[in-house]
């Protein structure tokens, strides 16, 4: 079944809900804008949360606001993590759900599915109409495989895929979602969780690898035509890292290389690891050890040793041992070199590693395969069609 005639096909998209912000102290309200049963916005206002109400001045303190554009056009607004701070304005589809928590704001951004992968695919890929269009049907059908109707929201902004609203999009990705409208990547009748990062390093991970838990339908093991998985041992890795394998082999985050004295290596992982464990108690950190490696050879379990203690990190939470979310180490896919002065980490690839590889799907659109069979290559087990019938979010 061809893309076009799915999308001719395709059920009319269900609404997301966005959380933007959990915690803002204040969000400003640019004009032409509208609350909903409410008077419409000719000046700027802000908005703050006071004693569990949603205020402004000149309006009714009210449990929750719902405000959106004038006329159907993206509402403008600022969200302000602190009282009076400078911010840059940005501009969002559909509206805004404003809540109060306590003292601070919590915004979620109720947009349609459609409109949302306008502010999504622009940032997560860029690249020819036929990688555009597997970016395209790979979100929707991640964002769809996470919603969640009985909960405040469906899903935040870190946690998921990159969502930059009206600022973010580009007649390019708008033609691949217009392209692809409604279409998703399907395992028993259900939109599939199509998870998917930059750069494999040459070979694909299993979730549990990342998360602990295991995901249907994605494609695990090198990412090359006749090579099966071997032993995910230390000499393996090694192997695989000192050579350039995998349809991602030309991308500059295939391989690297990050090196620290040792000194700045323990303070780095000290404190880190006061973030992601705040109950361990391993005294001053004296070593690191890789423990296990999943199928793929990536690090599943890696021991912080200190002088009174040992503390074991697991899975994708590894990568942010080196540094906070988004600084950290590329990926686990790496071996440990040290000395007396330094730790060298030598790996491959840039993510989680789990599901589609978006540098490897450049590569195969490089070489002529249509967005179906680049899906397929990724999921062999999902099938495209239109998205389902959902419940409506409440």
């Amino acid at each position: 079944m061809t893309l076009a005639l799915l999308a001719l096909l395709a059920l009319a998209p269900p609404g997301l809900r966005v959380l933007l912000q959990g915690g803002a102290a204040e969000l400003v309200v640019h004009p032409p804008a509208q609350l909903a049963d409410g008077p419409a916005i000719t000046a700027a206002v802000t908005l703050e949360a006071r004693d569990g109400l949603v205020s402004a001045v000149g309006l009714a303190p009210a449990t929750e606001l719902l405000v959106h554009g004038a006329a159907g056009q993206p509402v403008e607004v600022e969200l302000r993590s602190r009282p009076r701070a400078a911010v840059s304005r940005r501009a969002w589809r559909g509206s805004l759900l404003l809540r109060a928590s306590g003292s601070r704001l919590v915004v979620i951004n109720q947009v349609d599915l459609e409109s949302y992968l306008r502010g999504v695919v622009p940032l997560e890929l860029d690249g020819s109409p036929t990688v555009r269009q597997v970016q395209a049907i790979a979100a929707r059908s991640l964002a769809l495989a996470r919603r969640r109707p009985q909960q405040p929201y469906d899903f935040d902004l870190p946690g998921t895929q990159a969502y930059g609203g009206v600022a973010a999009e580009e007649p390019a990705a708008d033609a691949a979602v217009a392209a692809t409208a409604g279409q998703v990547l399907l395992r028993a009748g259900q939109p599939l969780n199509a998870v998917y990062g930059h750069s494999c390093g040459g070979v694909a991970a299993d979730a549990a690898e990342a998360w602990g838990g295991r995901l249907a339908g994605l494609a695990v093991g090198f990412d090359e035509p006749g090579r099966v998985l071997g032993p995910a041992d230390e000499a393996g890795v090694r192997q695989l890292l000192a050579g350039r394998r995998g349809l991602c082999a030309a991308e500059s985050s295939h391989r690297w290389t990050v090196t620290w004295p040792w000194a700045t290596a323990r303070q780095l992982v000290q404190g880190r690891l006061a973030a992601l464990q705040p109950r361990a108690r391993v005294g001053p950190v004296t070593d690191l050890r890789v423990a296990r490696r999943g199928p793929s050879g990536r690090v599943s379990e890696l021991e912080v040793r200190g002088s009174s203690g040992l503390a074991t990190v697991r899975g994708d939470s590894i990568r942010w041992l080196f540094g906070p979310f988004g600084e950290g180490l590329k990926s686990t896919l790496f071996v440990l070199d040290s000395s007396a002065e330094t730790l060298v980490v030598r790996g491959g690839g840039w993510g989680h590693g789990v599901g589609l590889c978006q540098m490897g799907a450049v590569a195969l659109a490089q070489q002529g395969r249509s967005a179906a069979e680049i899906l397929h290559h990724y999921y062999p087990d999902a099938t495209l069609g239109p998205a389902p019938a959902v419940t409506p979010a409440s």
